[in-house]
């Protein structure tokens, strides 16, 4: 009985303590989780993470919303299971397709050609979200805006 009562506890103490994930439901507080999901500065002066106020409150909302609802398969900046995020509307057909795919995403993968080759490329679907334009903006904004952590 007493060795499984010590590999228990010592699974538990290993797991939480090796856990690194972003926790989805806190906000983001500068100097906190900024190895995952940094804020989107406006700019950088000493390695010092510069707002003001409109761009931080936007930009906080969007880095919430992505956390909870893109970054698991999405990167700001790179590839991952889908593609990067930031500049996407530049890549898009139309201002309104991420928000029709976002809300739509298994028709838009049978029959618009440029999810087709979305799908193609990345071999995975796409889930659905109910996502508002406002909602959509903040986390695309938020993407575009995003700084890369500078290895040290």
């Amino acid at each position: 009985m007493k060795p499984i009562i010590t590999v228990s506890l010592l699974s538990f103490t290993f797991l939480t303590g090796c856990y690194t994930g972003v926790n989805s439901n806190t906000a983001f507080v500068p100097g906190i989780n900024t190895a995952y999901f940094p804020a989107a500065p406006v700019s950088r002066k000493n390695s010092t993470i510069l707002y003001t106020k409109d761009t931080a409150q936007k930009t906080l909302s969007g880095e919430k919303m992505y956390k909870m609802n893109c970054a698991s398969c999405h990167f700001p900046k790179k590839d991952f299971v889908g593609p990067m995020l930031a500049g996407c509307r530049q890549r898009e057909p139309d201002k309104d397709w991420a928000y029709r795919f976002i809300n739509n995403a298994y028709y838009m993968q049978e029959n618009d050609p440029y999810a087709k080759a979305l799908l193609k490329k990345y071999k995975s679907r796409h889930l659905v979200f109910k996502l508002s334009k406002k909602e959509l903006n903040a986390i695309l904004d938020y993407c575009d805006s995003y700084l890369v952590p500078v290895q040290k």
